[in-house]
């Protein structure tokens, strides 16, 4: 019996477009420069969660820049389920495709 094999891949999307399509709010906050300098920001969306092993995780990414911190974010959810809302009467996990950082934003 030969195995067909099928590759498929992640559609890509800028996280400032992911972001605009479900109204997200990108929030970065820094902590104290002695915790790590390359740790210094954290970026995520505001109210998003990863749901995982039947659970939610709050997640976020780290970079010694708002730029990196929120390229860490993105590759940290890419591929994921998330939920936006979780307070709503009704939520539904959204799929989160391949998400880069845009430049020119």
């Amino acid at each position: 019996m030969i195995l067909d094999i099928n590759t498929e891949h992640l559609p890509r999307m800028s996280i400032q477009r992911f972001g605009d399509l479900f109204g997200l709010r990108m929030v970065v906050n820094s902590r104290d420069i002695s915790f790590a300098p390359e740790m210094r920001l954290y970026a995520r969306f505001s109210g998003v969660y990863v749901v995982d092993r039947g659970g939610l995780l709050g997640v976020s990414g780290n970079g010694a820049t708002h730029e990196t911190a929120i390229r860490a974010y993105a590759a940290n959810i890419s591929g994921k389920e998330i939920v936006l809302d979780l307070y709503a009467s009704s939520h539904s996990p959204v799929f989160v495709p391949d998400l880069f950082y845009d430049e020119e934003g």
